[in-house]
């Protein structure tokens, strides 16, 4: 996915949906997703998943929990009160690769 935004630089994310989490009589309210990004800009993975409708559960800056967003309203009042409850948002990298300039090959870092 990439974003057109007025003075942004250019991005572009690769993802793919691991899993969904739900309660039976809902829509899943949460997903596993697996991003590969090909640049490395600010906020990147934020902004794109907000882009999307699809904001990070518990970001404070991109998906601020209120009233007045249907999809938080629309949320089970467990998750949200699990939500609310979270020190921070739900971003976490299970493996980073990166990539040496100095030789070209790829070096995985996993949690």
């Amino acid at each position: 996915m990439a974003m057109d935004v007025k003075g942004g630089r250019d991005s572009l994310t690769r993802y793919r949906r691991r899993e969904e989490y739900g309660e039976s009589k809902h829509k899943p309210f949460a997903s596993w997703l697996e991003l590969e990004l090909e640049t490395g800009r600010t906020h990147q993975i934020r902004v794109h998943l907000t882009g999307l409708g699809h904001s990070v559960l518990g970001d404070p800056a991109y998906g601020t929990p209120s009233e007045r967003n249907t999809k938080w309203v629309a949320l089970p009042a467990s998750v949200r009160a699990l939500v609310e409850a979270m020190p921070g948002q739900a971003l976490h990298a299970r493996g980073l690769g990166v990539r040496a300039s100095d030789h070209g090959r790829t070096r995985i870092l996993r949690s």
